[in-house]
């Protein structure tokens, strides 16, 4: 907060001003000295002296008096607001006596009353005036020697080293609504000069040396480079957050983006989120992107969509503490003629901390893409099976979940989907952790090209087997999640081992189903699969298997066909009783037959001493191998059926369709 002008008084310095070493401070060291500051009976605020006797009674050092200076101020002494607000400084008494009577000041008395205090004890101290970036304070004001100073705070010397005590605001802060806020901090207590320098700057009248010897800098500023220089907030200085890309809190930008880096590498950053607004308030979100590849580093960047002046807030977890760390603000000449608006989102695309706890190798993790034909492929390597949701925004917030689709295996998520228009898509995962489901991973897509677009099948749940398929009695080294078939014929081969009972399903993308065009065959050792794909596109194969008496999701297959097949018939007819008997047909692969025809039947089965074709009885064969040619007739059903052996019941196993 700002004050009016003081002057300076007190101890002169009795050497150079040195700033070499740091000091080691624990707060937690200093939990007694507070305490007794704390419990201050009224009775020792008689004077000055009394009450500097009293702090430093149980004191061990000088830093620990001068800690209990700094506690009893800030926690007795409240900022004036009406007098520093309805403009009656000058009728203050803020001499260090005047501020112990009243209990009320502004940063002069706060400063004196400090002042004073050490005074009593022999401890050198200095009261030093300034410009302050304070209370009213704008990123972009301007701050020259013609105006008056507008705060005082003090330097103490402790074990041969100059520190800044700020108790005005230490003591707490002046809110929107003009009213004072009490709110002790550690921040302002011994504060290092080059954290102190963002937002304090001496200066004693026109002595520009001494102005310079107390910023207690190696290397002083001038007050162009403070006017120009970021004020990080005090919980980004504390954790040590870095601004190395831009030092300046104003930044021009003409036809072109910005990037602004954060580095944070003693303190990670948990979460990173920023407000973008222009100059009429108005929420610019969409013009920003964050950018978070490891979590000691965050980058920024704006891309104006017209001319004007921008405020970019940017703000951090840091040991779960939500913090503000710094303001810019973005003066924009010239917007980007080709402008195209980000995803709305405020956070930062990259991976969360605990991604890896999440299962996922963070090897195979980047927080943007380039997509340059709107086919976008994403595989992400995991070291355990993850169960997932995936969402996908384009930069209106348009959900594409039709357009999206997710394979899952034992090492790694496959995210697929189509961008239909150029521009930004945003990308979000979840996984599930702890039982619930949270954000572990978002990703900004570029798309430069428009998809040669065919729709996916509708499908909620992932591609790929279900956890238990082994337990099902499948072989899991077979297992792809996505196949591309290039005729129209697809096949399907599943090792196994033992003979699951199975339900097969096949849907198209607008869901309807190719039951007729699908053949389902097992053995003690495989399940073949036969599938005819009468259109160019996507498919859905589903596979369900018995488990404790009800059939449940065991596996699902995507499959892109690329070429229609030359076959259009559909399948013969199956039935329980085919798979249960292991049959597999060579010949005929088609439900319809001519009429008045000799057809040549072909296939397998371990299980039967004779067979009927046609109602026609057979019991020659070769090993487990059926070969009979029948004549058809003028119309009707064709059956193929089976005696197991010992039993004295034929079973239908293929039926067949004489055109008329």
């Amino acid at each position: 907060m700002g004050c009016g002008s003081s002057s300076s008084s007190g101890t002169e310095q009795s050497n150079k001003v040195k700033n070499q070493q740091d000091l080691k401070l624990n707060y937690d060291d200093f939990k007694d000295i507070d305490e007794h500051a704390r419990q201050a009976p009224t009775s020792v605020e008689e004077s000055i002296e009394t009450l500097a006797k009293y702090l430093a009674k149980p004191a061990k050092n000088d830093i620990e008096v001068v800690r209990a200076l700094y506690v009893w101020i800030c926690e007795n002494i409240r900022y004036d607001t009406n007098a520093y607000f309805g403009g009656n400084l000058s009728s203050l008494d803020t001499s260090g006596k005047g501020v112990l009577t009243s209990k009320s000041s502004v940063c002069a008395g706060y400063a004196n009353l400090f002042e004073s205090l050490c005074q009593a004890l022999g401890i050198s101290c200095k009261k030093i005036s300034g410009y302050a970036k304070g209370y009213g304070h704008k990123p972009g004001d301007v701050i020259t020697f013609n105006q008056k100073t507008n705060h005082a705070w003090n330097a103490v010397r402790l074990e041969g080293v100059w520190r800044f005590i700020e108790t005005t605001w230490g003591a707490g802060h002046v809110d929107k609504n003009q009213e004072f806020i009490k709110e002790f901090n550690n921040y302002s207590f011994l504060t290092s000069p080059e954290n102190f320098i963002f937002d304090h700057f001496p200066y004693f009248g026109n002595n520009i040396e001494e102005s310079e010897q107390w910023q207690l800098l190696e290397k002083p500023i001038s007050i162009e480079e403070y006017t120009k220089k970021i004020r990080p907030s005090e919980k980004a200085r504390q954790y040590g957050v870095k601004f190395s890309s831009h030092p300046y809190e104003i930044i021009l930008v003409n036809n072109s983006p910005c990037t602004i880096i954060v580095e944070s590498s003693a303190n990670p950053f948990q979460n990173c989120w920023f407000d973008l607004y222009d100059d009429k308030g108005s929420n610019c979100t969409e013009a920003a992107i964050m950018l978070c590849e490891v979590s000691k580093e965050c980058k920024t960047t704006v891309r104006p969509p017209y001319k004007g002046k921008y405020t970019l807030c940017l703000h951090a977890t840091i040991k779960d503490e939500n913090t503000t760390l710094a303001d810019y603000i973005i003066s924009c000449g010239t917007a980007e003629p080709n402008w195209k608006p980000y995803p709305n989102y405020r956070g930062f695309y990259g991976s969360t901390p605990n991604v890896t706890e999440r299962g996922f190798a963070i090897s195979s993790i980047n927080p943007c893409y380039t997509c340059k034909d709107g086919n976008f492929h994403l595989s992400l390597k995991t070291t355990s099976t993850l169960e997932v949701l995936v969402q996908l925004h384009d930069s209106e917030n348009i959900d594409h979940k039709e357009n999206l689709m997710v394979e899952q295996n034992d090492t790694s998520v496959n995210v697929r989907s189509r961008l239909l228009k150029k521009g930004y898509y945003k990308l979000i995962i979840f996984s599930k952790f702890e039982e619930e489901y949270t954000l572990a991973y978002t990703v900004l897509i570029l798309n430069t090209g428009e998809s040669d677009w065919k729709p996916f099948p509708k499908n909620t749940g992932h591609y790929g087997p279900e956890p238990d398929f082994m337990d099902r009695g499948f072989e899991k080294s077979d297992i792809n999640s996505f196949y591309k078939c290039k005729d129209g014929k697809f096949h399907l081969l599943l090792k196994t081992t033992s003979t699951p009972e199975l339900l097969v399903q096949l849907n198209d993308a607008e869901d309807i189903d190719h039951k007729d065009y699908l053949m389902v065959e097992t053995n003690d050792s495989s399940i073949n699969i036969r599938s005819r794909l009468l259109n160019k596109g996507y498919y859905k194969l589903t596979i369900f298997s018995k488990v404790d008496e009800a059939y449940t999701l065991a596996y699902t297959i995507l499959i892109l066909n690329t070429a229609e097949s030359d076959v259009k018939s559909k399948f013969p007819i199956t039935y329980k009783s085919t798979s249960k008997y292991k049959c597999q047909l060579f010949q005929p692969l088609v439900r319809e037959l001519p009429p008045n025809s000799e057809i040549c039947f072909e296939f397998t089965s371990p299980a039967f001493e004779s067979i009927l074709a046609n109602k026609k009885s057979f019991s020659e064969k070769s090993g487990d191998k059926w070969k009979v040619t029948v004549t058809t007739g003028e119309s009707g059903e064709l059956s193929l059926s089976g005696k197991p052996n010992g039993e004295s019941s034929y079973w239908s196993v293929y039926t067949f369709v004489i055109n008329s």
